[in-house]
């Protein structure tokens, strides 16, 4: 070390002060900026008795923060939240830096040191800090400890969810993610398990005799982890498992692998296929190759404390176990498009939000619209052509406003939603734009603002204009379409005396989970009538699409019609009729022609051939088909007898057969449900939650409520 570095201080905590900041500050205070951290992780996760002097789903950390003081200040502020604090030390230029006190601010989840004498701009520093954590077992963010049964044993499964606010429950750090460093990682782990992390492994060593505690006879082994390109805190990741791999590389070289136990390796082949593919799609597209050189699709064993479905760590993307595993009996054709879609989204993020970063959540949209757009486009030509333009007419959604108020993390926990991955997709038409935008904010972030001048300067050197000649401003474009909530409707109107076309616009909200009456509707613009009669033309579609658009939504239209009155002329009933059976009989003479047409039987079908199919069968059975529910009944005993030839419990007509519960299912059909072999199956438990699901809404659909009782509870 330099002789100007010098040790300046080791402050061992025995209690950290309670404190809260005196001023209105609710992010961190922007005059420092981490360059790297070096993190050293040992988790005690293990299901033995070895560990007579240490607490299980415990861990050990140690974490070195080197960073640039960019404003003068006499603090140190981190973000830290259930970390037990026990030592830390500074180390910098001057040697009359002494830390004064370590406080605690738990509203705003503020680490702070405080030192004597200042820290100067243009100096740099380093922060070490020891501390202990406890390893969460219920969902949320943080590291999560999961111990499943593996044959006659018993395995253990550590990873982490950090975003949007998780990371500092792991290591005190500036956790937001303008805050971009490069990450140095080790993990230490018992010898027969196997860690991961964002970057590839650089080499292992034996650390038994420095850091075994007392009575512990386990092997120790240390993994340290190449350095990462400058990220934010929230995509850092470890893993610790005893899973098995399949791998390939792509035709740059990139090191591609999909991480399951062992027992449904075997089901991870496509998910391998598409994840290659997809990664070659976007390196050539982008011009630019993933900086990490590998990348890991890991499955994560443990639905119940899962924060969303998947999540794009840089280099290291994890998700629900079933997403990557694709099974004959359990895998339906949505269900395979669904986890492709989901890999290919992840995978365009390692571009769009891991490369780029939105500067804070209030662009987070930054993040997920690109990687909606781009989440079908890879999937033409591997899994079916013209899938990605119809898919993605169904993803609208209405438009929120994108300017939050708010900066507390509290706040960005809840707001962090779904919402920004379905909108504003179709602005990103051209694709020199997108790359000047990678280039110019690679290892960096980005706002709104920042995409709008980087477009309008692609547009000046590319000669385009506005339409009146002046230059294309883009934020003068879009900045409407980001802040103001909803899609306009506009109304053309022609006024023939005075020949002008005049345009208004207003407000339309097409969400059909909104079951508003009539009245009370501001934007009806289309009546309940004229929706229905629209409908009638299905009588004559055999494209899976608009059936599944229809049968998505005609659960929610059944509600909202019957709050409506200016249905009934429709049907042309007394208004004291049964108005369930009329809508039956009126739904009924659109899915009857076409269910006869396409039948039980399932030959080759193609995606949308597979999609009309399973749509068609539902809606049947639910409009009381008697020959849907006949033959789902015969399936089912058909099942009961032949468990693995049966169809019942095969690709789509699976979730389908249960309908038979709506009328000829008897209390021991229900009870063999749940008893029967199949759904004891290691593979049935990658599905258990979604299978339930469907037998929960299939009971639902019975009239003899004594057995929803006896199988589901009151």
């Amino acid at each position: 070390m330099n002789s100007l570095w010098i040790l300046l201080m080791l402050h061992i905590l025995v209690n950290v002060k309670s404190w809260t900041l005196e001023e209105s500050l609710d992010r961190l205070p922007g005059s420092l900026r981490p360059l790297e951290y070096n993190i050293t992780l040992q988790p005690f996760i293990y299901n033995s008795d070895a560990y007579s002097t240490r607490s299980k789903d415990s861990m050990n950390g140690h974490v070195k923060i080197k960073f640039l003081c960019v404003e003068d200040t006499t603090r140190i502020v981190l973000h830290s939240v259930d970390l037990h604090i026990l030592k830390v030390f500074l180390t910098g230029l001057k040697s009359n830096i002494e830390i004064q006190e370590v406080l605690f601010d738990e509203k705003r989840d503020f680490l702070c040191i405080i030192v004597d004498s200042g820290l100067v701009h243009g100096h740099t520093y380093s922060v070490d800090i020891e501390y202990s954590a406890k390893i969460a077992t219920k969902r949320g963010l943080g590291l999560f400890l999961h111990h499943y049964p593996q044959g006659n044993s018993t395995a253990d499964l550590l990873w982490t969810q950090f975003s949007p606010n998780g990371a500092r429950r792991a290591f005190p750090c500036f956790d937001e993610p303008e805050y971009k460093a490069l990450f140095d990682v080790v993990i230490i782990r018992r010898h027969h398990m196997t860690s991961l992390s964002n970057a590839h492994l650089l080499y292992t060593e034996n650390v038994t005799e420095r850091v075994s505690v007392k009575n512990d006879r386990s092997t120790w082994m240390a993994d340290h982890f190449a350095r990462t390109p400058k990220m934010s805190t929230y995509l850092v990741c470890f893993v610790i498992c005893e899973y098995s791999h399949i791998e390939a590389t792509t035709s740059s070289g990139t090191l591609v692998r999909v991480w399951t136990r062992p027992e449904v390796i075997h089901l991870a082949g496509p998910s391998l296929s598409v994840a290659v593919s997809t990664q070659e799609w976007f390196e050539e597209y982008t011009g630019l190759i993933d900086p990490m050189y590998k990348m890991d699709h890991f499955a994560r064993n443990a639905q119940k404390y899962i924060f969303g479905g998947a999540m794009e760590n840089w280099g290291l993307i994890t998700y629900d176990e079933k997403f990557l595993v694709s099974h004959e009996k359990w895998s339906d054709s949505q269900h395979k498009m669904q986890s492709f879609t989901i890999i290919a989204h992840e995978v365009a993020h390692q571009w769009f939000g891991n490369l780029v970063t939105c500067h804070w959540w209030n662009d987070n949209w930054l993040n997920e619209g690109f990687a909606s757009k781009f989440e079908n486009v890879p999937l033409e030509g591997i899994i079916v052509s013209d899938y990605s333009e119809l898919e993605f007419l169904t993803h609208l959604i209405p438009v929120q406003a994108y300017d939050y108020p708010d900066a507390f993390m509290s706040s960005v926990s809840w707001n962090f939603e779904s919402f920004s991955e379905n909108e504003k997709k179709d602005i990103f038409a051209l694709e020199q734009y997108l790359k000047r935008y990678l280039r110019k904010f690679a290892y960096s972030t980005a706002t709104s603002d920042d995409l709008w001048d980087c477009l309008t300067e692609q547009a000046a050197i590319e000669d385009i204009s506005d339409s009146d000649g002046s230059p294309l401003i883009m934020k003068q474009k879009f900045d409407p379409w980001l802040y103001q909530s909803g899609y306009p409707i506009i109304h053309v109107s022609w006024d023939p005396i005075i020949k002008t076309i005049n345009l208004t616009q207003s407000h339309f909200n097409p969400d059909l989970f909104q079951g508003y009456p009539a009245s009370e509707f501001k934007y009806g613009i289309i009546s309940a009538v004229n929706t229905l009669k629209a409908i009638q033309y299905l009588e004559k579609e055999r494209n899976g699409l608009p059936w599944k658009l229809a049968s998505d939504g005609l659960q929610q239209w059944i509600t909202w019609i019957q709050r409506h009155t200016d249905t009934w002329p429709l049907f042309q009933v007394e208004v004291f009729a049964d108005f369930n059976v009329v809508l039956q009989e009126y739904l009924r003479k659109f899915v009857d022609p076409v269910y006869g047409g396409v039948g039980w039987d399932k030959p080759q079908d193609n995606y949308f051939d597979s999609l009309l199919r399973l749509k068609i069968i539902e809606l049947a059975c639910q409009l009381g088909n008697e020959d849907c529910l006949r033959t789902a009944n015969l399936q089912f005993q058909r099942w009961k007898i032949y468990p693995d030839s049966s169809s019942f419990v095969e690709d789509e007509l699976r979730f389908f057969g249960h309908s038979f519960f709506k009328g000829f299912a008897s209390n021991e059909d229900y009870a063999e449900v749940f008893t029967h072999p199949p759904f004891a199956c290691v593979i049935f438990e990658i599905y258990a939650a979604d299978e339930i699901r469907t037998l929960s809404k299939a009971f639902s659909t019975s009239k003899r409520v004594h057995l929803c009782r006896e199988n589901l509870g009151d």
